[in-house]
């Protein structure tokens, strides 16, 4: 955040775009393993905060997105026959699938998966959103690629513009896939303006923006929890 991360096709939001990527050191596959395994922790207790669903879990939810839990709201996904698809679903089920998705994401990840480009500034990571348009599960470990820059080594691991909800922002711009499994990311977009893109994200949640589930930011604040 804070014009941070890459934009999710593959260009930097300040600067030009790193293209050299350097060879996968020792530290590079440290780092990237204790974050990628703190990416699945973050995802594993929001899974079950959405499962377990008491007051504290909703009135925590509804304080993130502004959203209550069973307000409708947009899910995008494409499909063989359709590029861009609409379908109405509580808010509560599209975080819920959402995660499912990222989850089976990350499982599929390893430290092929991650591109280093820590030699680059101005960003922490970036991705192609298109690469799981009609690509078989059973290729995501083969096949899916983030970039991973220099901002990414010094960010903390759990919380505010940390490792493990930079990886969530990231995946969560993967293409939604509908074919013959639900598969792939939340179709997210960066949507930024004059301001920073965090107080763009609260402006959407103090709104109550449509939108807000389709922006990575606002996604992304899910992800900043901590374990205890």
């Amino acid at each position: 955040m804070n014009n941070r991360k890459g934009s999710s096709v593959s260009t930097t939001r300040k600067g030009a775009a790193c293209v050299k990527k350097v060879q996968v050191t020792d530290r590079f596959k440290k780092m990237m393993l204790e974050a990628h395994r703190a990416q699945k922790i973050v995802l594993a207790m929001r899974a079950n905060d959405l499962s377990l669903w008491t007051k504290k879990e909703q009135d925590e939810f509804r304080k993130i997105f502004g959203f209550d839990g069973n307000e409708i709201v947009d899910d995008v996904y494409s499909s063989p026959s359709i590029t861009k698809g609409m379908e109405k679903k509580k808010a509560k089920d599209l975080m819920k699938d959402g995660i499912r998705r990222l989850q089976l994401l990350c499982n599929s990840l390893s430290i092929d998966n991650f591109n280093n480009l820590t030699d680059c500034g101005n960003y922490y990571a970036k991705v192609s959103e298109t690469q799981t348009i009609a690509l078989d599960i059973s290729k995501y470990s083969t096949t899916l690629k983030i970039d991973i820059g220099q901002k990414f080594v010094n960010a903390p691991l759990y919380g505010i513009d940390s490792q493990a909800c930079t990886l969530c922002h990231e995946l969560s711009h993967f293409v939604r896939y509908v074919g013959e499994v639900d598969a792939g990311g939340m179709s997210t977009d960066d949507i930024t303006g004059n301001k920073k893109p965090r107080e763009i994200a609260i402006k959407m949640r103090d709104k109550k923006d449509p939108q807000l589930f389709l922006n990575s930011y606002n996604i992304e604040m899910y992800f900043e929890k901590s374990p205890s």
